[in-house]
């Protein structure tokens, strides 16, 4: 290969990578082998979406093994523009309105873009950011459950599947707690008292079950 076609083929390459980071379209998707849905969401629950630090959304994309932004929209010389395109690395305090501030003046809605290898991927992860944004527009608590250590694993279930079908039917929060030497684990649970108290009947059923398997088999399972 010669200076010249060397210096072509960099060029080519350096414009294919521009273009997959700097421009996520439907287009863009297809030529990379990605499926990409945008979605509309309220710009008082941007910050909930986008968590502390960007924790939210990049525990979302860890889940559902997807790729997001988010983009924020906004009036400027009276059309409608993209006035800021962000990752997950804001915190969410920047998406907090101050007080007797209107942000629909400056900024009508946001959108979050999704691109995930399938349309499953892309499911989940608006599944998960509707939870997201359903917690953002009620009042929420937070519950704390304690498991017993040995039947967390039975609880969490195969691949989080038990936790992904709790999170998704009863559009709550769910985070468990680190190691602390105990014979227990605590599981906090986050949304409206009522999903809470659905997630939490869900989780007494999944012990329950455990218990019952033990007894029926003698042998213990530690993940469903």
């Amino acid at each position: 290969m010669n200076v010249r076609q060397w210096a072509t083929s960099n060029a080519e390459a350096n414009k294919i990578i521009e273009l997959k980071e700097n421009a996520p379209t439907e287009e863009n998707a297809k030529i990379f082998g990605y499926r990409s849905k945008l979605i509309k969401i309220p710009l008082r629950s941007v910050g909930s979406v986008l968590g502390r630090g960007g924790t939210n959304i990049r525990a979302i994309e860890r889940e559902t093994k997807t790729f997001m932004k988010v983009l924020h929209y906004g009036k400027q010389n009276g059309g409608t523009n993209i006035i800021n395109r962000i990752r997950g690395n804001h915190s969410a305090g920047e998406w907090t309105p101050k007080e007797g501030h209107n942000p629909a003046r400056e900024c009508e809605f946001a959108f979050v873009e999704i691109r995930g290898e399938t349309d499953e991927n892309i499911r989940l992860a608006i599944s998960e950011i509707n939870s997201v944004v359903a917690d953002s527009t009620i009042p929420r608590l937070t519950r704390h459950v304690c498991v017993p250590s040995h039947v967390l694993g039975y609880v969490i279930g195969k691949g989080g599947a038990n936790l992904r079908e709790i999170k998704q039917n009863h559009g709550v929060r769910v985070e468990i707690g680190p190691e602390t030497g105990s014979h227990t684990r605590k599981i906090s649970i986050t949304g409206s008292e009522k999903s809470i108290t659905l997630a939490e009947a869900r989780i007494n059923q999944l012990m329950s079950h455990h218990y019952c398997d033990n007894n029926a088999d003698g042998t213990e399972e530690y993940e469903r």
